[in-house]
């Protein structure tokens, strides 16, 4: 009876994941309306008006299903202690995927534009931070045992591409955010402080982004730094579990 008990909140939470997966990608994949000189501007407004009242629909249904996977989850931790593992177990998918917010010591990188960056003068993607850039610092943070990165309070996880677009216009974070090299860079990173914060002062690391363009602050540590939730979905159309 135990172990049907278990089998039975285990479904029910990859059951309830599903729902909340599915809501998630109908949100990413609204398409931007496409507007010409002739269409009405009222019709515009009220189809613009839809899209933002099913977007909070969907959104406040997301909310609903993932408290009912914390109910799930409380049920099955009161039960036995498999019940407990499997919690456990999904906690930590929960961080790894990046499905929750999440909070710890850590350190803050502050990345400032100078004057300068707005001159004519900037013609260069040497003058301008990059996607390498980006990607050689996330790098040395997870090295340094970053548990949690974001940028700009993006979630950085290991999925999410860093790509400069635009000539150096953009820098997309995945496929759908994007920051701008030309205004203010956070970097965020959850883990042990101090090795993160060795890490990035180490001589050489921060050289990578352009002082002549760019004022870098020290990194700052924290007892208490939060990262949110990431709102990407990942679908794995190739890669298959090998069953053993």
């Amino acid at each position: 009876m135990r172990k049907l008990r278990s089998q039975l909140a285990v479904a029910g939470v990859c059951c309830i994941l599903g729902f909340m997966l599915a809501y998630q990608f109908r949100i990413i994949n609204f398409q931007e309306t496409k507007i010409n000189s002739q269409v009405d501007t009222s019709q515009i407004t009220v189809e613009v008006d839809q899209l933002k009242k099913e977007k909070d629909d969907l959104n406040k249904q997301i909310n609903d299903l993932q408290n009912k996977i914390k109910q799930y989850q409380d049920s099955a931790a009161n039960k036995s202690d498999l019940n407990k593992q499997i919690v456990k177990d999904l906690n930590n998918l929960n961080l790894i995927t990046g499905n929750t917010d999440v909070k710890g010591q850590g350190i803050t990188i502050t990345i400032t534009p100078k004057n300068n960056m707005f001159s004519a003068d900037i013609t260069s993607s040497s003058d301008v931070i990059t996607d390498k850039d980006l990607i050689d610092l996330v790098n040395e943070l997870r090295f340094a045992g970053a548990e949690a990165i974001s940028i700009n309070d993006i979630r950085i996880l290991a999925d999410t591409g860093i790509k400069t677009s635009g000539g150096v216009t953009n820098i997309f974070l995945g496929t759908k955010d994007r920051i701008s090299p030309y205004e203010k860079i956070v970097i965020k990173a959850i883990g042990n402080k101090d090795k993160l914060n060795s890490a990035i002062v180490f001589p050489g690391v921060l050289d990578v982004i352009p002082s002549s363009s760019y004022t870098v602050d020290a990194p700052e540590k924290s007892s208490s730094i939060v990262i949110y939730k990431s709102n990407a979905v990942t679908n794995f159309q190739y890669a298959k579990p090998v069953n053993k």
